[in-house]
């Protein structure tokens, strides 16, 4: 809604709250979407390091497998450093083992 502003005026800081509590409750759309939008700057400062962290963590839990999501990853990872995708990694690791306390600190 507040993303694209429907029904409700247009604000990416909202959209990406609403985004981090549903990633928070488990939401593996949420946390891609997050990744994306980490990616791209809306919302948020523009990170690669953590919006690949967040996609990378995703992709495995998306079934059916889609592989523009593996694409995106690709994408992100091209932009990074080996030591930026390094920290990506280990950050994506975190994130798996403490899903709900990473999302309420995240951005």
């Amino acid at each position: 809604m507040y993303e694209t502003g429907r029904g409700v005026a247009k604000n990416d800081a909202e959209a990406m709250k609403w985004y981090r509590l549903s990633a928070q409750q488990g939401s593996v759309d949420a946390q891609l979407k997050l990744g994306f939008l980490y990616g791209l700057g809306i919302g948020v400062p523009k990170n690669n390091v953590l919006a690949y962290a967040l996609v990378n963590q995703a992709i495995p839990r998306i079934k059916p497998a889609q592989p523009e999501n593996t694409a995106v990853k690709a994408f992100i990872a091209g932009k990074l450093t080996s030591t930026q995708l390094s920290l990506a990694n280990d950050i994506s690791t975190r994130l798996e083992l403490n899903q709900s306390n990473f999302f309420g600190n995240a951005g």
